[in-house]
């Protein structure tokens, strides 16, 4: 399995990349969690809002997940971290269920 770590300007732009993915079926599901974010920018310290979305999908899916998400998010430049990562076998049966097969 591939989990996906987006970083979302908003709960709502996090919502509706997840739908958008999970409406093209390059997710099986997404969890979004709010964050605080900080980072440094010409040298001065910033600090916003924002939400991780994680999502699960196969590493056949990953190069169009991550053409589509740089597509739609609102980001100039898109934070989009790629992890394979073990699962459960139960679990993988349904996520690989719930997929479109490229």
């Amino acid at each position: 399995m591939i989990l996906f770590y987006i970083p979302c300007g908003s709960r709502q732009e996090a919502a509706s990349i997840a739908k958008h993915l999970l409406e093209k079926s390059f997710i099986a599901c997404a969890n979004s969690i709010p964050a605080d974010s900080f980072w440094k920018d010409q040298d001065e310290i910033k600090e916003s809002q924002e939400s991780i979305l994680i999502v699960k999908t196969t590493k056949d899916l990953a190069p169009f997940l991550r053409a589509e998400v740089e597509k739609i998010h609102s980001y100039d430049t898109p934070c989009i971290i790629e992890m394979d990562v073990r699962v459960n076998k139960k679990y993988n049966e349904w996520l690989l269920s719930e997929l479109q097969e490229v």
